[in-house]
């Protein structure tokens, strides 16, 4: 798949800029996620509650590489890592809980409620 994260920001969300090839692209974490630092250890992140310890491990993803990115049609989001380092988030009943978005003007949403909506850009799932 290729990709690296060359930064991580905190907002609303936990931000993770990815440059693959000639494109940058965003990709916006609003809604709670589960977290894989390493094999067989998982915990939910709550990016609007979390306290700061438990984000450090999500600044160390920078200048990592992104291995894999699935979007799934129900509004699931898998990306993995190098170092088997994971994140999982499913679509939220009352917000957008996800979305990517490409210089390339690509957009894909995980709209509330459950599916995704994708516009722009040639890339239906712009990182898989």
């Amino acid at each position: 798949m290729g990709g690296r994260v060359f930064r991580v920001g905190f907002d609303s969300g936990v931000i993770l800029f990815v440059a693959r090839d000639d494109i940058l692209y965003e990709i916006a974490l609003a809604g709670p996620f589960t977290f894989h630092p390493k094999p067989a250890h998982e915990r939910t992140v709550d990016p609007r509650s979390s306290q700061v310890r438990e984000l450090c491990d999500i600044i160390d993803l920078r200048e990592g590489g992104v291995t894999s990115c699935v979007v799934r049609k129900g509004g699931e989001l898998e990306l993995v890592f190098t170092g088997d380092r994971a994140i999982s988030i499913a679509p939220n009943e009352d917000f957008d809980a996800w979305e990517i978005s490409g210089t390339d003007g690509s957009l894909v949403v995980a709209i509330s409620g459950g599916g995704i909506a994708a516009w722009n850009g040639e890339a239906k799932y712009p990182l898989g």
